[in-house]
């Protein structure tokens, strides 16, 4: 009985051995991202199109915002100290923000869900956020001198070979001591999708980028797209039923559909369409949401996903609308004042506005 014991107890620290070496370093064994990697064109290249606002949105943004756009340090992704396993700067590299240092022995980082680490600010999320909003902003004022600062800020991330960000987000939201980084951090990619290609759309609308430019960036574009449909954690988030896998869509859906590659954008969309009653119970709750501590919050976040969806479907003639999603929003409506699930939402008015801004938006004209 003891020797079963000690062989069972043996067993189970090899298998707990095996299991952090692999989240630690499993990432040698994926292919290596320079395979997901294409020439660069040889032909003339389409010009960008926006995909959710043909133009800006809103009044212009007020003058003093502008000109404090126009002085801003031009922050690229290889200007951090923390580095990847690589120990390359140009790869992007984040922490994952609910985990936080053990607090006997630092490593390996504990999961605190809701509760935002601020160490996450000393890697590169906060640096492409601000890089896309900074973008968004000077492409939005539509003048002369913001247009190019946009353009610098854009071959900078994306052209320049010594400071260009490689096309891929192998490693983000890192656990240290436990993960390398993963699926879970292909999420972050989002303001490139939602926000930034419209931005590029506008500014290619106005001549603001050479043919070279063009160019680069739609091979930036096509390689994190390979990266994000063909390497091995985009294809596990890609599976996901929770906001995850919605999210991984809108990026796959929102790329091709700006590369023209409409295959692969219907595809992308019928496949989230399919996978609606996973996301959506009839009342509408969305239960993998509603497992986080904050669970309005991802409710919601998972909603504005589908609405991302929808947007990109009109434009392909599909829909990936139905009553869940719908029944979801009602639900929202209904107990945003009590709420009958564990939450630490501090501001659930403001984040069910936010939401009706965005659905309002669903059907008006995707087009000039």
């Amino acid at each position: 009985m003891i020797r079963r014991l000690r062989l069972l107890v043996f067993t189970l620290a090899i298998l707990a051995i095996f299991k952090s070496a692999w989240f630690a370093w499993g990432w040698r064994f994926w292919p290596r991202v320079e395979e997901f990697a294409s020439p660069p064109p040889s032909t003339d290249t389409p010009r960008f199109i926006a995909l959710f606002h043909p133009e800006p949105q809103g009044t212009p943004p007020a003058p003093k915002a502008v000109s404090q756009a126009l002085a801003r340090d031009l922050r690229r992704i290889t200007d951090k100290t923390a580095l990847s396993p690589r120990h390359d700067p140009r790869d992007y590299v984040s922490l994952s923000i609910y985990w936080w240092p053990n607090p006997l022995t630092r490593l390996p980082y504990l999961p605190r869900d809701g509760r935002r680490n601020p160490e996450a600010d000393d890697y590169d999320a906060p640096a492409l956020q601000a890089m896309v909003n900074t973008v968004h902003l000077l492409a939005s004022a539509n003048n002369e001198q913001a247009n190019a600062r946009a353009v610098k800020w854009l071959r900078a991330w994306f052209i320049t070979p010594e400071t260009r960000m490689h096309p891929h987000l192998t490693f983000a939201q890192m656990m240290p001591g436990l993960a390398a980084g993963g699926r879970q951090g292909i999420i972050e990619g989002l303001p490139l999708a939602t926000r930034l290609l419209d931005a590029v759309a506008w500014l290619d609308a106005r001549d603001a980028l050479t043919d070279s430019d063009r160019r680069e960036l739609r091979r930036w574009l096509q390689d994190y797209l390979l990266w994000l449909t063909q390497s091995r954690p985009g294809h596990v988030e890609s599976t996901r039923a929770n906001n995850h896998g919605a999210w991984h869509d809108v990026q796959v859906a929102a790329i091709a559909t700006a590369l023209g590659m409409e295959g692969l954008a219907r595809t992308t969309l019928e496949r989230s369409r399919s996978r609606l009653a996973t996301h959506f119970l009839p009342d509408g709750r969305q239960p993998e949401e509603l497992r986080r501590t904050k669970s309005f919050d991802y409710s919601a976040y998972n909603l504005q996903a589908w609405m991302h969806l929808e947007k990109l479907a009109l434009k392909h003639g599909l829909t990936c609308w139905n009553d869940g999603p719908a029944q979801a929003l009602r639900y929202l409506e209904q107990h945003a004042t009590d709420w009958p699930h564990p939450d630490i939402t501090p501001d659930r008015a403001a984040t069910l506005k936010a939401l009706h801004r965005l659905h309002d938006s669903l059907r008006a004209p995707s087009q000039p």
